[in-house]
């Protein structure tokens, strides 16, 4: 996953500062998701000209296009997604998570959208059911769910590695 830094962006306010830029390449947008999802797309353009008389000040591509923002490519950082893996059993998911059997749980399906407020009714090595209606391994709970700890975090039902 790539990103960025806002105070790396260059706007109006601050193109003069952007001049050093000229013949290299970075990325254009008109507003901060745009520019994520180019960075994304690894959508990258030369910056051929600054026009600090507008606010579209930032012209790129042979000249066609222009755009608001600017963002040098040197800018874009690299972010390792960490790695997680499920609980192996009921006891590591204590001791991770410092729930047990009759404690209420706020969790968040990620498929749907949802969150419930559910107890925690039964847990075995094979997984764990909420409510006793979701019956979930803790694969499918590391893929599917998230749970809200005591500080109000979403946190993912496994283990980083």
């Amino acid at each position: 996953m790539k990103t960025f830094d806002r105070k790396d962006i260059y706007s109006w306010s601050n193109a003069e500062k952007a001049k050093q830029y000229i013949r290299k390449e970075g990325y254009f947008a008109d507003d901060l998701d745009e520019l994520q999802k180019d960075i994304n797309a690894n959508s990258v353009f030369t910056l051929n000209e600054i026009k600090t008389d507008t606010a579209m000040c930032f012209i790129y591509d042979e000249g066609d296009l222009y755009a608001p923002l600017f963002l040098p490519a040197d800018k874009v950082k690299e972010i390792k997604e960490k790695k997680w893996r499920a609980f192996k059993d009921h006891n590591e998911f204590i001791t991770e998570t410092q729930l047990t059997v009759g404690d209420l749980i706020t969790i968040h399906d990620k498929t749907i959208d949802h969150d419930y407020y559910t107890m925690i009714t039964s847990l075995d090595n094979g997984g764990i059911v909420l409510g006793g209606f979701i019956l979930s391994s803790f694969e499918m709970l590391l893929k599917n769910y998230e749970w809200l700890d005591k500080d109000g975090k979403w946190q993912r039902f496994g283990v980083e590695e």
